[in-house]
């Protein structure tokens, strides 16, 4: 028979392991990587004006396991992040649910109370339903993330909330008064059953490696930046005269091979006059600079063994061809980054 009190003094244990085994791993290694990527040139700017956007993603790509990715699912709601870190996450996210086996789309829920969750109204009543809706009332701790400190807060913050809900969730089954003995032992049993009533028994973070993936992925976000597309018109007449205007260079926000992203075209032409028009758009790449650059293969070498761009002299760090490499380098080597945090996803759900 299961037992109310043998649950909730149980829920304390399950609370201090998700703590110590991933909210504080996770968040050194953060705050390390947000401390050296701050000192390097140039990255103060890039983070000022999107510092939950960076946290968000590293919680995604570069995973410290479930608890990190629901997390992320939860605060990803409230940040207005562009269509090319949405499709990345959002890829991220339903392949680890799908590993996890979150069928519901409320993947806190999912996450704490298990398969409880479908049970249906006579277990899970509207009062206990709203506790688990995804919005910063009910989950503050998901809005905290914007210094290296928060990181830590925020992170025991949401082990918090998520452990009290699992305790109101217990009450709430043994309080009904609808539900038989069979059935509230039944739901009690899928309670117990759920992702986070069974934490690490260890920690599956090296603290030192993922602090290392964190910092490279917060240059690889700068780097995805690097794209603009640019149009160019004017005219000609006889060949000798005319005038041609480059348009504003344009920040590209979805991914290659959206179907979203522009596409360069010449557009332009002339009569056997040489009268005409010039109709020409272009995709550019902005200079990632020598810090970047410096850092990046410094990480990659450290991490893979090699340098992510290839080696060139100071001249070329202007040349677009270059700045294209990175920029197309920077989207591979996420994906290893990716493979890397799922591979920790897995290992903390068996």
């Amino acid at each position: 028979m299961a037992d109310l009190n043998k649950i909730l003094i149980d829920s304390e244990g399950i609370k201090e392991k998700w703590t110590n085994y991933l909210a504080f791993p996770y968040a050194r290694a953060y705050a390390k990587a947000l401390i050296q990527f701050k000192e390097t040139k140039g990255a103060q700017d890039k983070l000022s004006a999107q510092r939950a956007e960076f946290g968000l993603l590293a919680l995604t790509i570069c995973s410290g396991g479930v608890l990190t990715h629901v997390f992320a699912q939860t605060a990803w709601k409230a940040v207005a992040a562009n269509k090319a870190l949405n499709v990345i996450c959002n890829n991220n996210m339903q392949k680890a649910f799908s590993v996890a086996h979150f069928a519901s789309n409320n993947k806190v829920a999912n996450f704490v109370v298990g398969a409880v969750w479908d049970t249906g109204s006579k277990v899970i009543d509207d009062k206990t339903k709203t506790l688990f809706e995804e919005n910063s009332v009910n989950f503050p701790s998901t809005q905290q993330w914007l210094t290296e400190t928060d990181a830590l807060t925020s992170l025991m913050g949401f082990v918090i909330e998520c452990y009290l809900k699992y305790q109101d969730t217990a009450r709430n089954i043994f309080n009904n008064s609808k539900l038989t003995t069979a059935e509230r032992d039944d739901a009690a049993s899928k309670l117990t059953g759920s992702k986070f009533a069974n934490p690490p028994s260890q920690s599956t973070v090296n603290e030192a490696r993922v602090a290392m993936e964190i910092e490279l992925l917060f240059y690889l976000r700068v780097v995805m930046d690097l794209d603009f597309v640019q149009q160019i018109t004017g005219g000609v007449a006889g060949g000798v005269g005319g005038s041609v205007t480059p348009g504003p260079k344009v920040d590209i926000k979805p991914m290659p091979g959206s179907p979203e992203y522009p596409q360069p075209y010449n557009r332009s032409h002339a009569t056997p006059q040489g009268i005409g028009t010039i109709d020409v758009q272009q995709i550019g790449y902005n200079p990632l600079g020598r810090a970047f650059y410096d850092k990046i293969n410094t990480l990659h070498t450290t991490l893979y063994g090699n340098n992510m761009l290839s080696s060139r002299n100071w001249d070329d760090f202007f040349n677009a061809t270059m700045n294209q490499e990175a920029f197309m380098a920077a989207n591979r080597a996420i994906s290893t980054l990716e493979s890397a945090g799922m591979t920790r996803f897995q290992q903390s759900i068996h």
